[in-house]
């Protein structure tokens, strides 16, 4: 990260700067205030509803627009941010990770377009309510919970009291595995995520 937060805030309002050659999601551009023939809007700072913290730098800036858990970040070069400008991406050569990046150009259009992150070009994570399990469960693992307490905690305690002794061990193999995720994903994992 190139910005340390405070565990304590929550995510969705943590200002979360992610180094570019690792999260792919954060997008490239160069910002000009004169681009000739072409015609568009401008990235107003000032104007945008949704909150933006700028890092400012002698080659690169680094801007976050965020609004309720929703993101986008830019890895600016080019003209100051700190007045209108236009942002212009390279779309070409396109990475191994195209369709996140084809999200981030959509996301960062609608945004100049709008000046809002809209929930439209923000779809909910499929694996993010299992993603929530397993950090719920680390959290429990790492506070000394025995895999019961935690499995008390992911499931309630009538599952766990009519499951827990099944032959089978399904319910304790999901803790298992759910535990062992979280530890991988402390351990360095969790930047497969950001792919």
């Amino acid at each position: 990260m190139l910005l340390f937060e405070t565990p304590d805030r929550d995510a969705r309002e943590a200002n979360i700067f992610w180094m570019p050659e690792f999260c792919p999601s954060v997008l490239p551009v160069v910002a000009s205030q004169n681009v000739g023939h072409v015609s568009g809007r401008f990235l107003n700072l000032s104007r945008l509803r949704c909150r933006n913290v700028l890092i400012p730098g002698e080659d690169i800036q680094h801007l976050l627009c965020a609004d309720q858990g929703r993101f986008l970040q830019l890895s600016v070069t080019g003209e100051c941010l700190t007045r209108p400008v236009q942002v212009l991406a390279n779309v070409l050569p396109m990475t191994p990770y195209s369709e996140t990046r084809w999200r981030g150009f959509r996301r960062l259009n609608d945004l100049v377009c709008t000046e809002t992150l809209r929930t439209k070009f923000y779809p909910p994570d499929l694996g993010a309510r299992r993603l929530s399990r397993v950090l719920q469960a680390l959290d429990g693992y790492l506070a000394g919970a025995s895999q019961r307490e935690v499995a008390v905690a992911l499931f309630g305690a009538e599952r766990v009291e009519a499951d827990w002794r099944d032959p089978r061990n399904h319910l304790c193999d999901q803790v298992r595995r759910a535990i062992r995720r979280g530890r991988d994903l402390m351990n360095g994992g969790y930047l497969k995520l950001l792919r």
